[in-house]
Order: structure tokens, then sequence, then C-alpha cells
């Protein structure tokens, strides 16, 4: 009788480690495939565009026009200043990185390039009416600082990443305002900088 109730102990338990186990692969499967799909970019790169042999035809029968024509000799060569990136779109598909800086060649029959500049760009947000934490209307204007860190996904995974850069710098100012009282605002603005940031 002993053995018996120790077996189907046993028998319990290996019933509850297989269900654990199989939770926890679960679990860890989900993460994994969200943090795999977490944008646009990560998706496309986790598994790198493949080309097929009609792609294959049509940029080897590209060149061959663009070397053969000598109108187009003028257009294979761009060059990108230090501070900017260029992007290129080959048949619509983009590359691994970004061109640049100097001189690089293109097929101007295939490719489009869209050019990214690195530099600070300062943006100026437009006076606001905006409620503190005290329900008083303040009027508040910014002067924000943007800097493009990934110029691969300011292209491909924004339309305009200056408009959203200034949306969401208004968005975030009016959540930070609404947190603070009208005597806060006026004594606390190294405070209110810092947590914008």
């Amino acid at each position: 009788l002993m053995s018996g109730q120790k077996a189907d102990n046993d028998i319990k338990m290996k019933h509850v480690k297989m269900t654990s186990t199989i939770d926890n692969h679960g679990s860890n499967s989900k993460h994994k495939n969200l943090h795999d799909y977490h944008s646009h970019y990560d998706m496309e790169h986790a598994h790198m565009h493949s080309w097929t042999v009609c792609e294959y035809i049509l940029l080897f029968l590209a060149w061959i026009i663009v070397i053969v024509i000598p109108v187009f000799w003028f257009c294979i060569f761009r060059t990108v200043r230090d501070y900017q990136r260029a992007i290129i779109f080959r048949l619509g598909k983009s590359g691994r990185r970004e061109a640049g800086p100097g001189v690089f060649a293109l097929n101007p029959l295939t490719d489009v390039i869209k050019v990214i500049d690195l530099r600070i760009e300062t943006c100026n947000l437009e006076p606001q009416s905006m409620m503190s934490k005290d329900t008083v209307t303040v009027t508040v204007d910014a002067v924000c600082f943007m800097k493009v860190i990934d110029p691969i996904k300011a292209v491909l995974e924004i339309d305009n990443y200056r408009t959203a850069f200034i949306n969401f710098s208004a968005t975030t100012l009016r959540s930070v305002i609404g947190t603070y009282d009208l005597q806060a605002l006026l004594s606390e603005r190294d405070e209110i900088n810092k947590k914008i940031q």
C-alpha cells in the first residue's frame, strides 16, 4: 500500500513538473515572439530580404545598360557629407546598413536613396495652454533638441520623424506640466527639465 501511494505521488509530481515545464516553455516562446517582432526593422532584419532569380536578372541588365550608355555615367556615383547617411532602396528593398559618408555607387535605374541628417536639430514648440495640478491654466513653450541615432529606423518605421518628435515632445510636456502646481512650475524648472528629458 505504501509503495502504491508513493508511486501515485511520483506520478503526480512528474505531472506537475511536466506542466510547469510546458508553461515555462510557452511563456518563453511568447516572450521571444514579442521580442522578435518588436518593430518592423527587427522583423525585417531577423531574416534579411531574399532576392529572386528575376530580381538578379533585372539588376544585371540594369547594370549593363548603365555601363554601356554614357549618359548614365554621371549618375552612378553619389556623395554624402560626413554628417549625413544615405538609405539605398534597391528594387524597393532596403540594404543592411546605411551608405556614407563619402562616395558610393548606385544604379540610377533600380536604386532610390533617402538622405538623413545626423546633426542635432532644434525644434521650437509653439506656446500651448496647459492645465497644472491645481487647475490653473498656464501657457508654456519649449525648445527641443533632436538627433537621429539610427537612420534606417528613422526611414522604415515612421513616415515623418520630425513631425512625430514634435508631437511626442508636446505630449510629454503636457503630461509633465499636469503633475505640478503653479508654485512648483515657477520654482522647480530644473527638476521639470530633468523629468521631461
